[in-house]
């Protein structure tokens, strides 16, 4: 946030982290008309005696977020690998879910106050964004909500089961509302992030990836995480409507950039080839993630086998393009292709990988029955150990001597053997 813009805020008394203070007598009818001027395309819900204020886009066919299109065929099936169910599910049963509270904390005391809310119709993605004008109004607010929640059986958030799903259950109890939210399946692209991108970027924070992978930018709109709650609650106590639009902003591109990552993960996932440009690093957690959800198993196949004719890791440290063909050399291996396996842990094994010499070193021994070959690995790995001493290098040196005194055992007694 630039310095002008923390002024402006001290200047109508917000301070992070200190409590707001302020004249509230006779705000409710004035918070009512300042919503609607503020929010102008919003709307208060007649149905609802006007305790639920709606504000709704439609991103149609041509919308770009950053350099991601969320044009989908919404009947498609979603990747199969995401929710451990024995149906179907369409992209039009997701839900996409973020929060904004009266406070950082979740304590029992924290208001959800607004409620951003993304699914796919034909006519595209939509947008649907709750907002609780007045605390007093909560239970209406809430029951609107979980009649929403209860017309899709999966939620998509970005780590809601660490937050956004335990709060909002929290004022469903609050409320008397036996809500089913925590019993419905949940996708959380944070993990995923995390499995993906834990070692090319510094961060998974949503704001961070949607610029790094989205290559989406925010404008001047946007308010930061940490002034939410605080306009929030000067709204409450002040009728202070200037910075709600930013609020509405920050929440909106929050649920806009959760669908994008969701569709860039998920078509890594159903196209293995088009990796291409993907760091080794992020292709270890793309296919580990495929194994780790047991399915696809001929397109991820299909794809390593792709990956060994041309391998490009330019961009990658080499210790990270060996972890990567190690690990596919040991897919390989469990699929019984044994020859990939061996390619890959030779490269791997190229680039400094210990253990990728101990895989080819118990393969000669174990299926080729040639014990100099297997001694010549290990060899080769003791080399690599001399040149990268490290806090490990005892403990490994010593396994190593031991095989290798093992292997050099074995060989005597072949010699003696044949000599007799």
């Amino acid at each position: 946030m630039d310095e002008e813009l923390l002024r402006r805020f001290e200047a109508l008394g917000i301070h992070r982290g200190f409590p707001l203070k302020g004249n509230t007598e006779n705000h409710t009818s004035r918070m009512m008309q300042g919503i609607e001027t503020a929010i102008s395309t919003g709307k208060f819900l007649e149905e609802r005696l006007h305790s639920v204020f709606l504000l709704e886009h439609i991103y149609r066919s041509g919308y770009l977020h950053g350099k991601i299109s969320l044009e989908i065929n919404p009947e498609a099936p979603i990747y199969a690998g995401f929710i451990n169910s024995e149906s179907i599910v369409s992209h039009t049963q997701l839900l996409f879910l973020d929060v904004e509270t009266s406070s950082l904390s979740p304590g029992s005391g924290t208001l959800v106050f607004l409620v951003g809310l993304g699914y796919w119709t034909s006519e595209g993605y939509h947008t649907h964004q709750v907002f609780l004008n007045e605390p007093g109004d909560e239970l209406s607010f809430l029951t609107y909500l979980d009649d929403l929640l209860g017309r899709y059986p999966v939620l998509v958030t970005f780590n809601g089961l660490a937050f956004d799903l335990p709060i909002l259950n929290q004022r469903f109890l609050v409320n008397g509302i036996r809500s089913e939210i925590l019993k419905k399946h949940h996708l959380d692209v944070l993990k995923l992030a995390r499995r993906l991108w834990r070692k090319r970027y510094p961060s998974r924070r949503l704001a961070f990836l949607e610029q790094e992978v989205l290559g989406f930018a925010r404008s001047e709109e946007e308010i930061p995480s940490w002034m939410v709650p605080e306009i929030y609650v000067h709204y409450l106590m002040q009728g202070e409507t200037q910075y709600l639009p930013g609020v509405f902003y920050h929440n909106e591109m929050d649920i806009l950039s959760l669908a994008g990552l969701f569709l860039y993960i998920e078509n890594l996932l159903h196209n293995p080839r088009s990796w291409n440009n993907l760091s080794a690093g992020e292709i270890y957690g793309l296919i580990t993630e495929m194994e780790r959800q047991n399915r696809n198993t001929e397109n991820l196949i299909a794809f390593l086998n792709t990956m060994l004719k041309d391998f490009k890791d330019q961009e990658s440290e080499p210790s990270e393009s060996a972890h990567l063909l190690l690990t596919a050399g040991r897919i390989f291996k469990r699929y019984g292709m044994l020859s990939q396996a061996l390619h890959c842990w030779e490269k791997a094994a190229q680039r400094e990988s210990i253990d990728a010499c101990l895989e080819l070193s118990r393969h000669y021994e174990r299926n080729q029955r040639d014990l100099v070959s297997a001694l010549a690995w290990v060899d080769r790995a003791i080399k690599i150990l001399d040149a990268h001493p490290g806090p490990s290098h005892k403990g490994r040196f010593s396994m190593l001597s031991q095989r290798r005194l093992r292997l050099l055992t074995l060989m005597d007694k072949g010699r003696q053997s044949n000599a007799t």
